[in-house]
């Protein structure tokens, strides 16, 4: 007779634990190539920039230089047609200086640039007024040292660099002191300025050039008055958000501090500055509120970038160098929004009773000395309210 079917079981259970474990399938050897690729690294220079941009030993820097790191390998390639950093050598550095000194002195402020050759863009330079060509020697020599911070990286990475680049046998020397970069606007050049539309009316917010009824009260507006009277950075004041507009001891005050917007210059950059008396006048805590009311990320959110190699002052450029052409012509070549810097500053100097660290304090700036910066204190909101409504009035 058949055994029942437990028994069946049974035995075969039995039979399997008699089963002696079998060895484990040997493994094996890891690919040659798997060692070799663990340690290997992208010699594209456009991915050579962004792990410069991401690596932890630059973990403070500013949006605007990592933009800058990558505009210049881009701009690198784009002359050069040279992609790989180890192909890099001292003749393709003498070219791109070459090309940077024959570019227009506009390049990269319109959007238009990007999708031209290196050839369209030259042929366009040649149509163009010799001074209105050439990038600046300051310009140039950031280029030079952004490229020498890309080939250092990558040496540092183990990729084969050429050891005869000597970049700074291609520096170019400026001719102009700090302090003559850039001239502050004149009492003159800030009254024509305030007679553009924008201030005054203007047609429509697509003709923000052509006199009309409207005052649109936006970036535009606000911007140069700020400035004028903060003499703040273009970003500090234009990536602003709306909560850094704030009441310090009862007096309403700007917070320049890093924000989702934008990062600062330096640690000396975080500062109280009070308004000035014209722009409560003007409404600026009223327009400030309504942004704070929205819950948005931007004071201004007409300038929100639109791609990560913007910034706030990107859109704003095109309207206000329109304005500075319109109103000033000739007389206002070379200027630019950081004139309202120099302007309050150099305002502020001819006041003896502006101290030193007042302009300091008022401007971001590091201490004169190390007990400067370590000891002393920033000036109160009421001090600083009695500086700032030192200058005189824009309009």
């Amino acid at each position: 007779d058949a055994a029942p079917l437990a028994d069946q079981l049974d035995q075969k259970l039995n039979l399997t634990a008699n089963i002696p474990p079998q060895p484990a399938a040997p493994r094996l050897p890891a690919s040659p190539n798997a060692s070799i690729q663990k340690f290997d690294v992208d010699p594209n220079l456009m991915a050579l920039a962004q792990r410069v941009n991401t690596s932890k030993a630059r973990v403070n820097c500013k949006p605007d230089t990592q933009k800058q790191i990558l505009s210049t390998a881009a701009l690198f390639v784009k002359a050069t047609g040279i992609t790989d950093v180890s192909d890099v050598e001292q003749r393709h550095l003498n070219y791109f200086v070459k090309v940077l000194s024959e570019l227009p002195q506009s390049y990269g402020k319109s959007a238009k640039d990007a999708a031209r050759s290196i050839d369209e863009i030259l042929m366009l330079a040649r149509a163009l007024p010799e001074e209105k060509v050439g990038l600046s020697p300051r310009t140039v020599n950031g280029h030079l040292d952004r490229m020498n911070l890309l080939l250092t990286t990558a040496q540092s990475e183990g990729l084969s660099i050429s050891a005869t680049l000597k970049i700074n046998l291609l520096r170019v020397p400026e001719t102009q002191r700090a302090r003559d970069k850039r001239d502050p606007f004149e009492p003159h050049q800030i009254a024509r300025i305030f007679k553009h539309p924008i201030w005054t009316g203007c047609k429509n917010l697509r003709r923000r050039h052509q006199p009309g009824t409207l005052v649109q009260k936006d970036a535009f507006y606000w911007g140069p008055i700020l400035a004028a009277y903060t003499g703040a950075r273009r970003e500090e004041l234009l990536g602003l958000a709306p909560d850094d507009i704030m009441s310090i001891d009862g007096i309403p005050c700007i917070n320049i501090r890093a924000n989702a917007n934008r990062g600062l210059k330096s640690e000396a950059a975080k500062r109280i500055i009070p308004l000035h008396e014209h722009l409560l006048e003007l409404g600026f805590l009223e327009f400030a509120a309504t942004r704070q009311a929205t819950k948005g990320r931007a004071l201004f959110p007409e300038l929100v970038p639109t791609n990560t190699s913007d910034s706030f002052g990107d859109k704003f450029f095109y309207t206000w160098d329109r304005v500075l052409d319109l109103q000033l012509g000739e007389d206002g070549a070379g200027m630019s929004f950081h004139c309202w810097r120099h302007f309050v500053i150099a305002f502020l100097k001819t006041d003896t009773s502006v101290t030193d660290k007042e302009r300091r304090d008022l401007a971001g700036h590091v201490g004169g000395n190390v007990h400067d910066e370590v000891y002393d204190k920033p000036s109160s909101p009421r001090a600083m309210r009695r500086v700032v409504n030192l200058p005189p009035r824009v309009f």
